[in-house]
């Protein structure tokens, strides 16, 4: 989920559809437009929400996972992709 188009690319406006995403407080947000983006030359992620109420980007390692079959490694002293 991000907070801006800007990001995107191929997107769908889906504002009429009323699809909403809920925070963890308990609120909800409607999301305006799906689109994907390049994080890399080789790496795309697809149908990407655009909320534009959040205010910060959100990438859930389990999609970059599924959308560029990659394996995520953590470990205390740092991160590869």
């Amino acid at each position: 989920m991000i907070a801006s188009e800007s990001f995107l690319h191929d997107t769908v406006d889906v504002a009429k559809l009323d699809l909403l995403v809920s925070h963890p407080n308990g609120t909800s947000t409607k999301i305006e437009k799906i689109g994907n983006t390049n994080l890399s030359n080789s790496l795309t992620l697809f149908d990407v929400f655009v909320v534009p109420d959040f205010n910060v980007n959100l990438l859930p390692m389990h999609k970059v996972c599924k959308d560029s079959m990659c394996e995520v490694v953590f470990n205390e002293h740092s991160c590869k992709i």
